[in-house]
């Protein structure tokens, strides 16, 4: 039973209802019983009348529901229910924007459909939440209101998922702890700068890149998102993936496609000049205000990971980003763009397939998405939590904050298993989740959670992987190991760092999410330091094995390429260290040599004698690249059938990944 009487409930005195109807003024006094009604008025709006009212929730409800603003209801006197509606409320929040709640609206109408349309747009994650009714309803409920209005709540309110979303935000009805990052890359833009995010999947990179795009559509900015994971750009090749790049913009900022070059004119010789003359046309029919591309998911247009073989092996990385840079550069303040993506290999590699300089390399300083601390955590589960009613503990907050890192998502992900858990134990609500329910809970929470850490990661197993090897060692707290792997390269520490995977504290590096630690250490147990002597040579004998196979391959190339087959012949042969050998492989033409007798010795001595064809593959360290060689060479069990200890175990794969990630990073 719920008691609503004193001065918490009623009509504000000065309140004056003309043109309302008899049946709109009566549902007014029903529901000023349970809420205090303090604005009233009148719109027309898209060619329908839209009485509306703005309720203070008394005590009574603000305890029960978490209700401490006005909340907007609106009166809808038609027998269909529409979309205007929706458009109407929408505008309303947007002129009282700091007055009323931002996502709870009482929707009262006619319609007989009422209950079945706001059924269907609450499919919608990101739609508000709407509170239906009947007239009728109210009109007929002769001093049973508040149950009524209790119930509808209750239904409306403590059965939704609201932290269930698991797609990047498109509004910002729940968008948290990103405003600086929003505000940097519009900073950028507005002084005529480039921007870049990276960072893992579902840390919010896309959300903000919407945000961005919202925040300059609102100050009527030419501005274009491109998901460049969209086959039409990176399945084409690089001049007509800058033709649909300007259909983007020309049919998102007020042009038609017939406005611009057509697409046979971008032509390998034409598409840049017509990018120019496309690009500064649209800038003059927007006040000539600077134009900003964004990019998302670069991936797609890199070279080397890119899923399309002209990408990914061939020109267009080099000739597309050209043409975006000298653009860029020979017309100030036209435009300007963003990159987004998880790794900034675009930003760090040099050169791109050995000879040709990286068009971007350095262009940008790369800038990682970081986690949430324990304050924007709190706000985040605090703000959704209260319209379910759930709160949280301080020390609940600070324990998600801790076991996740501050990851956003997985928070969100593990709040929605809390509510889960709720609905399933069948606790009444509103309930404070106390550390103890979060305690005892909180592991089945984290393996219920482990397919989203799984696609997290993929990205580093599939596209990364000695990074990822990295972190299976730390996992073990095997900080030798890790440490020896970071010294090839403080780039992969760098990156993971920036995903904010690790952080390091007196030269001691930890994982900054226990649940990642947890799943590695689960799922990649048999892939650290096997104990076995078997398994070691097994792991060994598997990894040199690819290697050699890949090293042959380039070898075979480029000697081919850069030499001439005849001269290619002599290199390798030369290179041989057997006389009979040498003898047999002068019979053979050049690629059948590859196919018969050759050893990993003869590769080396190859690369050795040849090395300024393959200087850039080995990062131009060549005394590395003879040592690392000896290393695996010396530890074969083929050659060695005997113990090998763990010092001797690391440094043979510590040579392998070295070796195999300068080839992985040049095919």
């Amino acid at each position: 039973m719920f008691t609503f009487k004193g001065k918490s409930t009623g009509i504000l005195s000065s309140l004056e209802f003309r043109d309302f109807q008899p049946d709109e003024l009566e549902i007014v006094n029903r529901l000023s019983a349970v809420w205090f009604v303090s604005f009233v008025k009148i719109h027309n709006f898209k060619g329908s009348r839209y009485p509306y009212i703005f309720l203070r929730p008394s005590p009574v409800l603000s305890d029960r529901f978490n209700l401490y603003t006005e909340v907007l209801c609106i009166f809808h006197s038609y027998d269909t229910f529409d979309a205007r509606a929706l458009d109407f409320v929408d505008k309303t929040l947007f002129e009282f924007n700091n007055r009323l709640d931002k996502l709870c609206v009482l929707v009262i109408s006619k319609a007989g459909n009422i209950f079945k349309e706001i059924e269907k747009l609450s499919a919608d994650k990101e739609s508000r939440i709407y509170i239906p009714f009947n007239f009728g309803e109210i009109t007929e409920s002769k001093g049973k209101e508040s149950a009524l209005i209790v119930r509808r709540l209750e239904e409306q309110l403590y059965t939704k998922d609201l932290f269930a979303f698991d797609s990047p935000l498109r509004t910002d009805k729940y968008f948290f702890g990103r405003k600086a990052d929003v505000q940097t890359l519009v900073g950028k833009y507005s002084n005529g700068e480039n921007g870049c995010i990276f960072g893992l999947r579902r840390i919010g990179k896309t959300s903000v890149l919407l945000a961005v795009e919202r925040e300059l559509r609102g100050r009527n900015c030419p501005v274009v998102y491109i998901d460049c994971s969209d086959t039409k750009f990176h399945r084409n090749r690089w001049n007509t993936a800058l033709f649909h790049i300007k259909n983007a913009l020309f049919s998102q900022n007020g042009l038609t496609n017939s406005d611009g070059y057509k697409e046979h004119e971008y032509t390998e010789g034409n598409a840049s000049s017509n990018f120019v003359n496309d690009l500064t046309k649209l800038s003059a029919h927007n006040q000539k205000k600077p134009i900003l591309l964004i990019f998302d998911e670069i991936e797609s247009l890199t070279f080397d990971l890119s899923a399309s073989e002209h990408w990914s092996e061939g020109l267009d990385y080099v000739y597309f980003w050209q043409t975006i840079r000298s653009v860029f550069q020979q017309n100030s303040g036209l435009f300007s763009f963003i990159i987004s993506g998880v790794n900034p290999h675009a930003l760090e590699v040099p050169k791109v397939h050995e000879k040709n300089d990286n068009p971007i390399y350095r262009f940008i300083t790369p800038n990682y998405l970081g986690f949430f601390n324990v304050e924007q955590v709190a706000q985040m589960v605090t703000y959704i939590g209260k319209y379910m009613g759930l709160a949280f503990a301080k020390e609940v907050e600070t324990y998600l904050t801790d076991d996740f890192g501050g990851h956003p998502f997985l928070i969100r992900q593990i709040c929605s298993q809390i509510h889960k858990s709720i609905v399933a134990d069948n606790i009444r609500r509103p309930v404070v989740i106390s550390k103890e329910y979060y305690r005892s809970h909180i592991n089945k929470f984290s393996q219920n959670i482990s397919e989203y850490i799984e696609l997290i990661l993929q990205i580093l197993i599939d596209k990364y992987p000695s990074e990822y090897e990295l972190l299976l060692y730390l996992a073990k707290d095997d900080q030798k190991t890790f440490l020896e792997f970071a010294k090839q390269s403080k780039e992969w520490i760098i990156h993971l760092e920036g995903y904010g995977l690790i952080t390091e504290e007196n030269d001691i590096y930890h994982f900054r999410m226990n649940v990642v630690r947890d799943f590695i250490r689960l799922k990649a147990k048999a892939k650290l330091l096997p104990d076995s002597l078997e398994e070691r040579w097994a792991q060994l004998s598997k990894k040199r094995n690819s290697f050699e196979k890949e090293l042959r391959l380039n070898v075979r190339k480029l000697l081919k390429i850069s030499l001439t087959a005849n001269k290619a012949k002599a290199a390798i042969i030369e290179a041989m260290s057997k006389p009979n050998q040498k003898n047999r492989a002068q019979s053979f033409a050049y690629d059948e040599i590859f196919d018969h007798e050759i050893y990993l010795v003869d590769l080396k001595r190859a690369v050795e004698g040849n090395w300024k064809i393959f200087e850039n593959i080995f990062k131009s360290d060549k005394q590395k690249f003879s040592s690392y060689m000896d290393n695996i060479n010396k530890h074969r069990s083929d050659a060695h059938a005997k113990d090998i200890n763990e010092d001797d175990f690391v440094i043979a794969l510590v040579s392998l990944n070295w070796l195999n990630d300068c080839l992985i990073s040049n095919t």
